[in-house]
């Protein structure tokens, strides 16, 4: 027990107890466990193995299991561009402040091309996951740059990112965002982040590209060294690749195949990676 804050941190499941998610990468054993489909109905996606719904279940399920997924709360989405997640939040009460690069960054970087990008509320709740009343009170959109988070971004409950910080430049860069996206919790507060996670090497990789990056273990070991060094709760991460079949299946160009856990990019084999953190100071 941390006499200073009156909370003890590491009872929390989503950082002293592992859920389902027995690996932090994507793994298509999660896809079968009936949490996992609870939580496809809650955001009304049809079941299928692909990594970007495993992405958002990980992110849900690990901020439930804080108990921070209910009425009063406060969450912040980075990145967001059409997910579920918002609507999904603000449907379980959560007041959700939902932002995304500008319209003109978007369409630079082709995410607007490819519908990957929100530049309305109303594209947020596109499934009707919310009453649109209820969604209109619960959620609001802003603009972030995610190499410049603001310093008004403060006091959440929550926050998170799909599969977006892999996007912004460098390796650095995107530790940079992780590390600053805490800062934007209260004390106990927790972030979720899903991003690329490169299975074929821990030393060649994809980096300084301002279209992707691909992040080694090494690049995510000393992340959480530094965070636990400043006195954030990690998560332990787990990096156990299964050995079913379809784990070791590995997607190609134009990425059309119905199981999507791996991927080919560039020279390298990628999946997803999930990681929590606990905002300790």
């Amino acid at each position: 027990m941390d006499g200073r804050r009156g909370v003890d941190f590491t009872t929390i499941p989503a950082i002293g107890e592992r859920l389902y998610f027995r690996s932090s990468l994507c793994t298509a054993q999660d896809f079968r466990h009936p949490d996992f489909h609870r939580w496809l109905g809650l955001i009304k996606e049809t079941p299928r193995v692909h990594r970007k719904i495993w992405e958002h279940v990980f992110i849900a399920r690990h901020i439930e299991a804080a108990g921070l997924i209910q009425a009063g709360r406060r969450g912040l989405g980075f990145g967001v561009g059409r997910e579920p997640l918002p609507s999904a939040f603000a449907a379980l009460g959560v007041s959700v402040l939902a932002t995304d690069m500008s319209p003109d960054a978007a369409t630079a970087a082709g995410w607007m091309e490819t519908n990957q990008h929100a530049s309305q509320l109303s594209q947020l709740n596109s499934k009707g996951i919310c009453p649109d009343d209820e969604f209109n009170r619960k959620v609001s959109f802003g603009v972030c740059d995610m190499n410049a988070i603001p310093a008004t971004f403060a006091d959440y409950d929550f926050c998170w990112s799909s599969c977006s910080l892999e996007h912004l430049g460098s390796i650095k860069a995107g530790l940079d965002f992780i590390k600053a996206s805490v800062k934007t919790l209260k004390v106990g507060g927790v972030a979720v982040h899903t991003t690329e996670y490169n299975v074929s090497s821990n030393d060649a990789t994809i980096d300084n590209n301002p279209t992707l990056v691909l992040f080694r273990r090494r690049d995510i070991d000393g992340l959480v060294e530094e965070l636990r060094s400043d006195g954030h709760f990690v998560a332990e991460v787990c990096y156990d690749v299964l050995s079913e079949p379809i784990d070791l299946f590995v997607d190609i160009p134009p990425f059309t195949a119905d199981t999507h856990i791996r991927l080919a990019l560039a020279n390298f084999v990628s999946t997803s990676i999930g990681l929590v953190i606990q905002c300790g100071k």
